[in-house]
């Protein structure tokens, strides 16, 4: 029979054993799985951009490609920037007001 070693038996040595292998089997399957959800370099790569806006003079407007897109980047002037229309948030973001029965009123 197995000898004993302060209560420590060959089967505890065996079963720590396996779940170890079994923890490291499980990690080396997972590994893969989970490196494939990763971004791909190119797409990395087209994340970002840089550009530095303090070239650009009031007046100037600029276009940056990002994603293959066009950005648009405008430096507006004083006179410009006073005659944007104000919005008030109530416009922006509609409260749905309950009606005499309970339900939301559908927006017309």
């Amino acid at each position: 029979m197995a000898e004993t070693h302060e209560g420590a038996t060959r089967r505890d040595f065996i079963h720590v054993a396996s779940a170890t292998m079994g923890a490291v089997g499980a990690a080396c399957v997972a590994w893969p799985l989970i490196h494939q959800m990763n971004p791909a370099a190119d797409t990395l790569a087209l994340a970002t951009t840089e550009f530095d806006v303090s070239g650009v003079e009031e007046g100037m407007a600029v276009t940056v490609v990002w994603r293959g897109k066009p950005v648009f980047v405008r430096h507006r002037t004083r006179q410009r920037r006073s005659k944007r229309p104000t919005r008030s948030t109530s416009t922006i973001f509609p409260i749905r007001r309950p009606t005499a029965i309970g339900r939301a009123s559908p927006r017309c």
